[in-house]
C-alpha cells in the first residue's frame, strides 16, 4: 500500500502577481519515486487494485431522481 500525499499552499497577498510568485518559491522534493503504473496487468501484479467491487449495483431512473 502506498501513500500520496497533496501540498497546498494558501497565499493570502494583495494582487495575483505575488501569490504567483509565492508559488513559484515552493520546491518539492520526492524519495522513494517508483516508475508510473501504466496497465491493468502492472496493477494486479503489484496488488493496487481494489478486493471487492460493490455488490449493491442498482439501475434506476436517473432523471426521475433528479426531479424529485
Amino acid at each position: 500500500m502506498s501513500t500520496h500525499w497533496c501540498i497546498t499552499l494558501i497565499s493570502s497577498t494583495d494582487n495575483e502577481e505575488t501569490a504567483y510568485s509565492a508559488a513559484r518559491a515552493v520546491t518539492a522534493s520526492y524519495s522513494d519515486v517508483r516508475p508510473p503504473v501504466l496497465t491493468i496487468e502492472e496493477a494486479i501484479k503489484q496488488g493496487m487494485v481494489f478486493p471487492k467491487q460493490a455488490d449493491d449495483i442498482v439501475m434506476g431512473d436517473a432523471e426521475g431522481s433528479a426531479s424529485s
